[in-house]
C-alpha cells in the first residue's frame, strides 16, 4: 500500500547493462498512460489509486520508443542504432508461467515504470527479448512520426491480446466502454478484423468523435442522459439485441456496471481496465445467462507487438489520430496536467532533445 504520491523531477543513476540480454535505449517519446496518472495522484483517502503492483520511488513511463545505444553480450536480434518499442511486462523467463509461454502472468515479473524505472527519462534499460524493431513504421511515416506512433503499440498490444483471449468473431455485436487509446485500439482492430457492429461509450465528446471516425456508433453518456435513455437501451436499439462481446476499457466501477448490463445471453465481458477497488456484480445473472468474464493484462509473449506493428506498417490500421498532444521533456509536469484533464486521447512527451 502506498499513500500521498508526489509527481516530481529528480536525478537518478544512468542505467547500465546488468544482464547479457539487456539493451540500453535512448528514449525518443513516451506516452502518459492512465496508470501513470493513477500512480502520481492520490485518491480521496490519500492512497495511490492504481490497483496493481508498484514500487516507489520509480521513474514512470512504459509506452515508449527510442534508439538502442548499448547492447549486452547475448543480444543478437537487435543492434545499436535500431529504432524500437518495448513490452512493459518484464518476465523472469524461468517460472512455470514463463516456461509455458505465459509471460504476462509471470510469477516474478517486473513492470516497467511501476516496479522498475521506466522511460520518462533519457535512457532506459530493457531486456532485448521484450524489444521490437519499428523500422517498418519509419518506412510508412518517416522516422520522427514513426517514433511518435510507436508509443501507441503498447496500448494497442493490450487491446490485441485482449481481443485474442476473447475470441473476437466477425459477427460479434461489440460494445466498447471507455475510449482511451486501449478502447479506441479495440475499435480499430475489430474493424480491421471485419466486425461490422460496434457501439461505444465515453463521457468525453472528443473521444467519442475519434471512435466515430474509426467506424463505431459512439455516444457520450451525457447525451443519453439528455435523451432519458440508458446505454443498454442504446445497444438494443442499434443491434436489436444485447451485446455478444463487451470490452470494459475504462477501469471504473460505473463502466464495469454499464458493460455487465449490456451483455446478452452467453455474452463475453472482456475486462481491460484495472479498477482502483473491488467491483461487485450479479453472479445470479452470470449463471442464468451463461456469461463469461475474461481478464487480460499486458501483451508480452503473445506476439501482440509484432502483430500490431505489422498491421500499422501494412496500412491495415492507422492509430496516428489518437496522438492528440505532445509536450517537451522540460514541460513534463504540464503534460501530466493535460493528460489528467481528460483532453484528447493520448498525450506524449518528447524525451529526446
Amino acid at each position: 500500500m502506498w499513500a500521498h504520491p508526489v509527481l516530481g523531477e529528480d536525478e537518478v543513476p544512468e542505467p547500465q547493462i546488468e544482464h547479457p540480454q539487456d539493451v540500453i535505449i535512448r528514449v525518443a517519446y513516451c506516452g502518459i498512460c492512465g496508470t501513470d496518472l493513477h500512480c502520481s495522484q492520490p485518491a480521496a483517502n490519500g492512497m495511490v489509486s492504481f490497483g496493481g503492483a508498484a514500487r516507489f520511488p520509480v521513474v514512470l513511463g512504459h509506452e515508449f520508443t527510442g534508439t538502442i545505444v548499448r547492447t549486452g553480450t547475448a543480444v543478437t536480434s537487435l543492434a545499436v542504432g535500431d529504432l524500437v518499442a518495448a513490452e512493459s511486462v518484464s518476465a523472469c523467463w524461468e517460472c512455470t508461467e514463463c516456461r509455458a509461454g505465459h509471460l504476462n502472468e509471470c510469477e516474478r515479473g517486473e513492470l516497467l515504470g511501476l516496479t522498475v524505472n521506466g522511460a520518462m527519462a533519457p535512457l532506459v534499460r530493457v531486456d532485448a527479448r521484450h524489444c521490437y524493431a519499428i523500422g517498418r513504421l519509419a518506412d510508412r511515416y518517416g522516422r520522427d512520426q514513426a517514433l511518435r506512433v510507436g508509443t501507441l503499440i503498447e496500448p494497442l498490444g493490450v487491446a490485441h491480446r485482449g481481443l485474442t483471449r476473447a475470441a473476437l468473431r466477425t459477427d460479434d455485436r461489440l460494445v466498447v466502454v471507455g475510449l482511451g487509446p486501449i478502447g479506441l485500439g479495440v475499435i480499430q482492430l475489430a474493424k480491421a478484423a471485419g466486425v461490422a457492429q460496434i457501439v461505444a461509450f465515453d463521457p468525453l465528446e472528443s473521444r467519442v468523435a475519434l471512435a466515430r471516425a474509426a467506424g463505431a456508433d459512439a455516444c457520450t453518456l451525457a447525451s443519453m442522459h439528455e435523451r432519458n435513455t440508458s446505454p443498454t437501451a442504446v445497444v438494443i436499439d442499434r443491434f436489436g439485441a444485447r451485446a455478444s462481446l463487451v470490452v470494459e476499457a475504462a477501469g471504473t466501477t460505473d463502466a464495469f456496471e454499464l458493460a455487465f448490463a449490456a451483455l446478452g445471453p452467453r455474452g463475453r465481458l472482456l475486462v481491460l481496465g484495472r479498477m482502483p477497488e473491488r467491483v461487485p456484480f450479479d453472479t445470479n445473472r452470470l449463471l442464468s445467462s451463461a456469461l463469461t468474464v475474461i481478464g487480460s493484462r499486458g501483451h508480452a509473449g503473445a506476439d501482440a507487438f509484432g502483430a500490431v506493428i505489422n498491421k500499422i506498417a501494412d496500412g491495415v490500421i492507422d492509430p496516428s489520430p489518437l496522438l492528440t498532444a505532445c509536450f517537451d521533456f522540460a514541460d513534463a509536469q504540464a503534460a501530466f496536467a493535460h493528460a489528467r484533464s481528460g483532453s484528447g486521447a493520448k498525450t506524449i512527451v518528447r524525451v529526446e532533445g
